[in-house]
């Protein structure tokens, strides 16, 4: 499949004057839509044992918008932060590959798992585009069995991300040297019966320190969950 789209620039993007992540934004008094034009191809098989998907796609950008340096009242710095303003910076793409699959081993287990992979370039300045997510997935295992008990364990993974755009390398939210791969174990276990349903789920059984790619706050650290429902 193809299409065609464009991004108009917001009132933020036009109007913000003031301090921000990178520095001192100044307003921009003329941006023009960025347009976009994407295909995409994919595969997808399924059978009585098997489920799975592969896409591959790919987005061209026309008059990409990006922070860049700039001046305010003529100084390259006002209120002693550098100022940066949005500009066009030329042509730029996205690209990537997503893959899913489940595999039923018998009638109550299923392996189940995906994998993302995503790589942005702004070509007129032959330089990364910021916040692309690394290399990332999941993979679990499903359990359910006739009397209504089941069980779900799955391992989340993303990889180093290290390929930093002009605006990740300013951002003081993201590590100069890129961000850390990391690993998280999710576990949950559940049981339907007659009157409803009772599940306890464990977020980050291992309780691992981790940061997602360009994210402000660190991901969350061990959380249980417990939850009963009733049906009448």
């Amino acid at each position: 499949t193809s299409q065609t789209g464009y991004k108009a620039p917001n009132l933020y993007d036009l109007a913000y004057q003031g301090p921000m992540n990178l520095g001192f934004a100044a307003p921009s008094d003329s941006l023009n839509p960025e347009r976009t034009f994407s295909s995409e191809i994919g595969l997808k098989a399924s059978t009585e044992h098997f489920h799975g998907s592969l896409a591959l796609y790919r987005t061209e950008i026309s008059d990409y918008m990006d922070w860049r340096p700039s001046r305010f009242e003529g100084n390259t710095t006002y209120l002693g932060l550098p100022v940066y303003r949005i500009q066009h910076t030329g042509q730029a793409y996205v690209q990537g590959i997503e893959a899913e699959l489940e595999v039923n081993l018998n009638a109550s287990m299923v392996v189940f798992g995906n994998i993302a992979y995503t790589y942005g370039k702004n070509i007129s300045r032959t330089e990364a585009l910021p916040l692309i997510p690394p290399l990332n997935g999941r993979l679990g295992l499903r359990y359910q069995n006739r009397r209504g008990i089941w069980s779900r364990l799955e391992w989340r993974y993303a990889d180093r991300q290290d390929r930093l755009g002009f605006t990740d390398v300013l951002n003081h939210r993201i590590n100069n040297q890129g961000t850390a791969s990391w690993n998280v174990i999710d576990f949950h276990l559940g049981w339907k019966y007659s009157l409803g349903y009772a599940t306890l789920g464990i977020k980050n059984l291992l309780n691992s320190t981790y940061h997602p790619h360009g994210a402000g706050l660190p991901g969350i650290g061990r959380v249980i969950l417990v939850s009963v429902q009733l049906c009448f």
